[in-house]
């Protein structure tokens, strides 16, 4: 049997683990402006990364990457859209592509904002600026909405655990692989996992409250 908790305790965790994410944001935010040691470490970790990449490496995290695509974030986003309609969760289909959409939005205008530099010696070369990591954001979102899903709805508590684990294996990988190949540093990473967290938490909290409100009797 399926626990319910109160609505209220279920939203204000949601709103503590919010408020969390959205202050550590604001930290490298605030590092990233300043220049603090937060940004030191970034070109520390990418210059060990330069200095350790083989083409066997290359090679894998290239495959891993290319999850955080736009292509594979488009089929991801239609696959979930489709999930929730044959499962009749047709009131989150509005929530998840809001969310999804305000996730997009801020890493585009995030990385017009602060206009920070990609690290030199990258791999292969992209068109726009470095923060907030738009793979990383997006991995977060749609793969972290997939878990909640998944934890939502499964009943094979092995199957549940596992696909749960491979999801948020996948998003810590697809972060790491921008930074192994050099495209992105580590805060840009952070700070994308964290946008995508405060976007899925707002995805979750506006689900939370539309199931758990009594139905209004006709």
């Amino acid at each position: 049997m399926k626990i319910k908790f109160p609505l209220h305790y279920t939203l204000t965790g949601v709103i503590i683990i919010f408020i969390y994410c959205l202050l550590a944001l604001l930290g490298i935010i605030e590092d990233l402006v300043n220049s603090d040691p937060l940004i030191l470490l970034d070109q520390r970790i990418n210059q060990f990364f330069v200095m350790h990449r083989n083409p066997l490496g290359i090679k894998v995290f290239m495959a891993i990457t290319s999850l955080g695509s736009w292509y594979v974030i488009i089929l991801a986003i239609i696959a979930i859209a489709l999930i929730l309609w044959y499962r009749k969760k047709k009131n989150q289909l509005l929530p998840f592509l809001a969310s999804t959409l305000g996730a997009y939005a801020i890493v585009y205008l995030g990385k017009l904002l602060f206009a920070r530099p990609r690290p030199p010696y990258s791999v292969y070369l992209e068109s726009n600026y470095s923060f907030p990591s738009g793979h990383a954001t997006m991995a977060m979102m749609l793969f972290g909405f997939l878990a909640y899903f998944i934890f939502e709805n499964s009943k094979n508590k092995n199957a549940k655990a596992l696909l749960i684990f491979l999801l948020g294996l996948i998003i810590l990988l697809v972060g790491l692989s921008r930074i192994y190949l050099g495209v992105h540093y580590t805060s840009d990473v952070l700070g994308g996992w964290l946008l995508g967290s405060l976007w899925l938490l707002i995805n979750i909290g506006i689900i939370t409250y539309q199931e758990q409100l009594p139905v209004k009797k006709k």
